[in-house]
């Protein structure tokens, strides 16, 4: 069973991140920096999820 969290705090952080880059990142950089800059680990997948969540919501677009 797949345990479906929304952490404020993670969708916050991402937000953040991704004002401040000019370029666009994959999940896999974006779990980096939320490492390094925010102490927040989490794993690709929960990340992903996240994203997905504030694509959704409106805050950030998807680049395909």
């Amino acid at each position: 069973m797949v345990k479906k969290t929304q952490n404020e705090e993670i969708e916050m952080a991402i937000l953040e991140l991704l004002q401040n880059k000019i370029r666009s990142m994959s999940i896999r950089e974006l779990t980096n920096e939320l490492e390094k800059d925010f102490k927040i680990k989490r794993s690709p997948q929960i990340i992903k999820r996240h994203l997905k969540s504030l694509i959704e919501k409106g805050d950030i677009r998807e680049i395909k």
